[in-house]
């Protein structure tokens, strides 16, 4: 609408240009049917109540329908006098608004004050062609010209208000037929010749233009008006211009567009808006409410006269676990295999943990070790991600996006944004799904996390322009907190057992044991212990049944008391895990303890505790319970061994902390391979060495982590089938 209107202005040479200084919605019933002969009043309260920020500025308002006297006008101004201050509209005809405008800077009608039928008894409210005429007014020759007379402009043709007259032109495709009416002549009997193509005019579907006094008229009321001037200069305004309160919306999705149940706002979004310089525009950066509502912003715009704003929803949102868990990794799994696609685009994009524009095991992999704590944020992708609702006014990118059938491909949509200007090339630049590292916000090349805007473009009126929908990273079953904080819920505790007694360095195995008969499908869990009490020294398979691995097990804060594990069926399928060991955990006792179970505890906040069936389902029947054995079932990778704690072997590692070597003495029962494995506190292999070496004391010592950074590194021992483990500190 605006555009259009300076395209009018500009096209009669007015030398006035409009800037769109903000669009706001007006929640009202009463309003929606605009009676101005009451609630004229009642409107622009409302309005100033919601604009307060915005001075010097026209407010126009689109309503569904307005009344006035007993007519129902489609468009009404009050001049700039009159004190109404506005312009009302009930049609998208983009000319009314330019028609309304002229009135607003003081043009009357270009077939002002004549009758519906032209009265004798006032023949100064007829419209002459003449130009210095006298008639006879109340028994007196009264002198006129048509500066005097009609719309007072001599360049605007005599333009009856009669009915006939106008509909004949109008009829006959806007041209001036002069023998189509009775009322073909003005009162001197010179025929009318109105010009149906200026806006002031009554052919609304003819006119277009102002005339060279019209325009002139509007000029010096813009030089003249009190308060006004400042409007007459070469400087661009100074518009508050995104004032977003009710404006864009940010909703949680990962179904459907469509089918949303419950819809999800998200809330405490920051959204800022940056220019093409990358400039932060507005203070403070837009938030949105608990209707996922922007709130709070007022922007400057157009930052220096030109370029786009970027609408950029915060992609670091809270919590990079937020509804993320082990199901997911199974969900994805079974995508994968072809076993339960993904139906939907927007889990495919939750799944996406890499940024690689498709769904791998690469996926599972790196999402795993953002459960287990190895990661604290994906390194190649962001928390959140954003599709902008303004990409789906777009048909064909909602084909492409949505597929056909139970395929959707979201990574191979394309869109082209309108409010871009074409590149010299002439070709649209079409922006993609986006891949590799890290996102860059905003990405020219990407339609996704943020969009561009003009706000003094057609777009920037419609709230899907400015509106996102939310997807959580990770999260393919829906299940994240769309303010960001996954709740963390009660602890469960472990089943009752009889107490676990344990002397002073004794090092032993702690059985984790499952209790209920339902098929487990995906179960995960965090173990807070106390490290002042308890040392951990080494994981080891369980009894279970399921398909075991290391990278099931997130080791990395086991120094400061904290242990994550997960497992999952790669198909779906279920295991009776009843009074089956999921893991044994060997550690040490660091002073004597009356009962382990004051000591280890599941604990949500490291990570929740959570089973589900073969369906997906929650499983709330499942515990989990403690128990202790002298005889460990075995390293993971050697699930056939068996060795008791008590014979397992001494070794002692120094110095502490090492900069470059790193000795191990160890006495030997026999005569055995020895072989010394170095990892860091990721579980990577950073070195390993093996000899063979005789019976009794020996030292072994290690160089080959040297040139590693400092920190936390782990050893494993072994000799013949038996091993150890414990932790060392390289500074």
């Amino acid at each position: 609408m605006v555009a259009s209107l300076n395209d009018y202005f500009a096209g009669s040479g007015t030398g006035i240009q409009f800037y769109l200084c903000g669009v706001s919605y007006l929640y009202s019933d009463a309003l929606v049917h605009l009676d101005l002969n009451t609630e004229q009043g009642t409107l622009r309260d409302l309005a100033a109540s919601q604009n307060s920020n915005y001075n010097n500025v026209i407010n126009f308002y689109l309503v569904n329908s307005m009344k006035l006297g007993t007519g129902m006008p489609i468009g009404y101004a009050g001049m700039p006098l009159s004190g109404v201050g506005a312009i009302y509209l009930s049609t998208p005809i983009k000319s009314v608004l330019a028609h309304e405008m002229g009135h607003y800077l003081s043009l009357p009608h270009t077939f002002a004050h004549g009758p519906l039928v032209w009265n004798s008894q006032h023949p100064e409210w007829a419209q002459y062609v003449n130009n210095d005429v006298t008639l006879i007014v109340n028994g007196a020759p009264t002198d006129f010209n048509c500066h005097q007379t009609g719309d007072g402009f001599c360049d605007t043709n005599a333009d009856p208000t009669i009915p006939s007259i106008n509909d004949c032109y109008f009829n006959n495709g806007c041209n001036v037929l002069l023998e189509c009416s009775l009322y073909a002549n003005d009162p001197l009997g010179v025929p009318y010749s109105p010009d149906p193509t200026l806006l002031m005019s009554n052919f609304l579907t003819c006119y277009y233009r102002f005339s060279a006094e019209q325009t002139s008229q509007m000029r010096s009321m813009l030089a003249t008006h009190p308060g006004w001037s400042f409007l007459i200069d070469a400087n661009l305004p100074v518009c508050q211009t995104i004032s977003s309160a009710n404006h864009g919306l940010i909703l949680r999705n990962c179904i459907d567009i469509s089918n949303i149940d419950p819809i999800k706002p998200m809330k405490n979004v920051s959204v800022p808006f940056r220019d093409q310089d990358t400039t932060l525009c507005g203070s403070p950066i837009a938030l949105t409410n608990a209707d996922g509502k922007y709130l709070n912003v007022t922007c400057v715009y157009p930052y220096n006269g030109v370029g786009l704003l970027s609408v950029l929803p915060n992609v670091s949102h809270p919590d990079p676990i937020n509804g993320v868990n082990v199901l997911d990794l199974a969900l994805i799994s079974a995508h994968i295999l072809g076993i339960a696609p993904l139906a939907s685009p927007f889990q495919l994009v939750a799944a996406d943990a890499n940024n690689s524009g498709s769904v791998s095991t690469i996926d599972i992999v790196e999402l795993r070790k953002l459960i287990l704590g190895i990661y604290q944020e994906l390194p190649n992708n962001s928390s959140w991600r954003y599709i902008p609702d303004y990409c789906f006014l777009d048909p064909v990118f909602t084909q492409e996006f949505y597929g056909s059938g139970s395929w959707p491909k979201p990574f191979s949509a394309v869109w082209v944004n309108p409010e871009e200007p074409l590149p010299p090339s002439g070709i649209p630049n079409q922006r993609v799904y986006g891949s590799g590292a890290l996102p860059i916000v905003p990405n020219s090349k990407s339609w996704m996390d943020h969009v561009l805007l003009d706000p003094n473009g057609s777009g920037a009126s419609d709230p899907q322009a400015w509106s996102f929908w939310g997807i959580k990273i990770g999260d393919v079953n829906c299940t994240a907190a769309s303010d960001g904080f996954q709740s963390e819920g009660p602890d469960k505790s472990f089943a009752a057992s009889s107490p676990i007694s344990l002397t002073a360095n004794q090092v032993f195995t702690l059985q984790v044991k499952a209790l209920g008969s339902t098929p487990v499908s995906a179960w995960q869990l965090g173990v807070e212990f106390s490290e002042d009490s308890l040392e951990f020294l080494q994981v080891q398979a369980g009894n279970s049944g399921e398909v075991f691995s290391a990278d099931n097990f997130g080791l990395s804060e086991a120094a400061e008391g904290k242990f994550r594990a997960l497992n999952f069926s790669e198909t779906g399928a279920g295991t009776n895990l009843n009074n089956k060991s999921l893991f044994s955990l060997t550690m040490k006792a660091l002073h004597p303890i009356s009962d382990i179970s004051q000591y280890f505890h599941l604990k949500n906040a490291v990570l929740p505790t959570i089973f589900y069936g073969e369906s997906g389902t929650e499983l709330e029947n499942i515990s989990l319970q403690l128990g202790i054995t002298s005889t460990p079932i075995g390293m993971i990778g050697n699930t056939g061994t068996t060795v008791r704690a008590n014979d397992i072997y001494e070794v002692q590692a120094y110095p502490v902390p090492f900069s470059d070597d790193i000795n191990f003495d160890f006495t030997l029962a026999k005569d055995e391979f020895v072989r010394i494995s170095i990892f860091d506190n990721l579980g990577r292999l950073m070195a390993s060495f093996g000899e063979a070496r005789a019976k009794g004391p020996n030292t072994l010592t290690v160089n080959s982590v040297a040139g590693k950074p400092s920190g936390l590194y782990w050893y494993k021992f072994e000799a013949g089938v038996q091993n150890s483990s414990g932790k060392i500190l390289k500074k």
